[in-house]
């Protein structure tokens, strides 16, 4: 049904402009004094691009591959809607059984949720020194091509996203083999150093999975994953924006020197994030739930274990530790997540043509409403 959200301060082309918006499934019209007999007065309030989650698990007890339809509709509460859902290092075979119910979901998904894009595969060709919450018992540490056709034809073609270690025997080409099929390639869970990177990302490496978690840490001496993926142009870099993930000065350090078009805010959530404090399992990983925190219950050492960040909070977040606006970092959960997965021809931006997946804010940037395909939700 037509409607026009009049009077709203629409964010086109990084910055806000108070304009009138026509819209159904799509963005109609955008102008002065538009008229439509559902008529909604958003005076005051703040309209942005729905935000787009590209690396999330699950959240609030709900795992995307168990129940990707009620992961869905809680993101949509919550800001996001367009997502890919994310899965864990498991065994081979519930690897597959993932990728292949996940792609069962995206072919007859419920429209009245956040939209699943397709699919980020993060795990199994991870390093074990830096598996993190990953499960360090089915790792490989080289690059299984049989198994990863396998994950592609489980997927129906819509994995969007594979994570592996560069270090790992078969990186360089598997690179090439997944940029020449349209997948970006990100580099995560890894020890590598600069000359383990260079090759692949001449070869289509194009991501980085949660810059600096998880990767070896740049120094004096060496760059290694988290340093190349700061200083490299060529990378799109996943930043999780909780405070717990990356302190203050390291984010900052990100902004000096990456493009902001090249920086993707991430949730990074699992199905524990959101509940109550105790104890859960992740992919056989012991974590403990704490008040806005997981982290792996383990007597050696310490990790995170995803994150409890809601989307629609990290542009706050990073502009109190940035002192970036949140105008410019707006872009950081709609036109750069879109086009990194290659969606911004109908999503990421206030356009007219482009899908209505809409959020309206008030002026302390607090969510107020979302719409999907032009319907509140």
């Amino acid at each position: 049904m037509l409607k026009v959200l009049k009077n709203a301060n629409l964010y086109i082309d990084g910055k806000f402009i108070k304009k009138d918006i026509l819209i159904d499934e799509k963005i109609v019209e955008i102008g002065d004094n538009l008229k439509a007999e559902t008529e909604i007065d958003l005076s005051g309030k703040y309209v942005t691009p729905g935000f787009i989650d590209i690396h999330i698990h699950g959240r609030g007890g709900v795992d995307a591959v168990e129940d990707c339809g009620l992961l869905s509709k809680n993101l949509a509460k919550l800001g996001v809607t367009s997502f890919l859902p994310t899965t864990l290092t498991l065994s081979e075979e519930d690897t597959l059984k993932a990728l292949n119910k996940l792609a069962d979901y995206i072919e007859n998904q419920d429209k009245s949720g956040a939209e699943a894009l397709g699919i980020y595969s993060e795990g199994i060709f991870f390093s074990k020194l830096k598996c993190g919450a990953q499960n360090p018992d089915y790792i490989k540490e080289e690059i299984d091509f049989s198994l990863v056709e396998k994950m592609l034809e489980a997927s129906r073609g819509y994995i969007k996203i594979m994570a592996f270690a560069p270090e790992n025997k078969g990186s360089e080409e598997l690179s090439d083999y997944l940029s020449k099929r349209g997948i970006r390639a990100s580099m995560g869970h890894t020890n590598a150093l600069e000359k383990d990177i260079k090759p692949c990302i001449e070869k289509g490496l194009s991501g980085v999975t949660h810059l600096y978690n998880g990767m070896y840490w740049m120094n004096h001496l060496e760059l290694g994953a988290g340093g190349v993926g700061v200083f490299d142009d060529r990378l799109y870099a996943e930043i999780i924006t909780d405070g717990y993930h990356v302190n203050k000065e390291f984010l900052n350090i990100l902004f000096k020197f990456k493009p902001i078009d090249k920086i993707l805010f991430i949730s990074d959530n699992v199905h524990l994030s959101g509940l109550p404090k105790g104890k859960g399992s992740m992919g056989g990983v012991p974590v403990i739930i704490e008040e806005d925190r997981l982290i792996v219950d383990q007597s050696e050492g310490f990790s995170l274990a995803g994150s409890c960040l809601k989307l629609c909070d990290s542009i706050k977040n990073a502009s109190k530790m940035t002192g970036i606006s949140i105008e410019e970092l707006l872009a950081c959960v709609t036109k750069n997540p879109a086009e990194y997965v290659g969606v911004y021809n109908r999503k990421g931006s206030i356009e007219v043509g482009k899908d209505s997946d809409l959020n309206i804010f008030d002026k302390e940037f607090n969510l107020l409403k979302t719409y999907i395909k032009g319907e509140e939700v």
